[in-house]
């Protein structure tokens, strides 16, 4: 698959910059994860009447194959959506149409992130080159421009040193009357958790022999 090419744009604002690192890893270098969070913020600027091919390929640059993505909506009620990585092109595709068809001002979006800190989670051997290393980025305030909306909340992601690639994203995002997700782009968070699902139940039920509904019953309680 033939992979982008962005154009430059104005890249994400950051601030407050706070990494922490073990000094005797040889492995990852300081402020890696942050680059690779900040470079994933900036192509999701760039993508404008994007085919639903670019936006696989944007997912696959910037995400393990395994990875997750929660989005957790702050408003009247929570709600939180959690999909596997193989959903995100849609909901992406679908986010930007939205917003295209109503403003065409690429410049009019853009993100802001403020308070950003870089830690190591797992423990690191100086003398093994082959450690992996799983980095977390947390970002205390991202703001999130588009058009005349915009989206503050916070930012959690996972990288790990072998790919160099985001292995986990969790953001949170306050929703009011001023400004709300599309309801295309929320349909493709449901209807994705639901598929996941169901996909899981079939995958028990053909391996362990079981009916349906005792793998719904094992699912809920794993």
């Amino acid at each position: 698959m033939e992979y982008l090419i962005f154009s430059p744009i104005p890249t994400p604002t950051v601030t407050n910059p706070a990494i922490s690192y073990n000094d005797n890893s040889p492995i990852t270098p300081i402020g890696s994860a942050t680059r690779i969070v900040t470079e994933f913020v900036q192509g999701l600027s760039q993508l404008k009447d994007a085919t639903f091919e670019e936006w696989i390929s944007f997912v696959d640059i910037n995400f393990e194959q395994s990875a997750r993505f929660q989005l957790i909506l702050v408003g009247e009620t929570l709600k939180t959506y959690d999909i596997p990585v193989t959903c995100l092109p849609r909901f992406f595709m679908t986010l930007s149409d939205s917003y295209n068809d109503n403003d065409n001002d690429i410049n009019k979006q853009h993100f802001n992130l403020s308070g950003v800190s870089e830690q190591i989670l797992n423990g690191i051997s100086p003398n093994n080159s082959n450690t992996e290393v799983d980095v977390e980025v947390e970002v205390d305030l991202i703001e999130w421009y588009i058009g005349q909306n915009v989206f503050k909340g916070s930012l959690l992601a996972n990288s790990l040193s072998s790919s160099m690639k985001i292995s986990n994203l969790e953001l949170t995002m306050e929703i009011n009357f001023g400004s709300v997700l599309p309801k295309s782009s929320i349909r493709v968070l449901e209807i994705s958790s639901q598929m996941e699902c169901l996909i899981g139940i079939i995958d028990l039920v053909e391996t362990k022999k079981i009916e349906p509904e005792n793998a719904v019953k094992e699912i809920i309680q794993t």
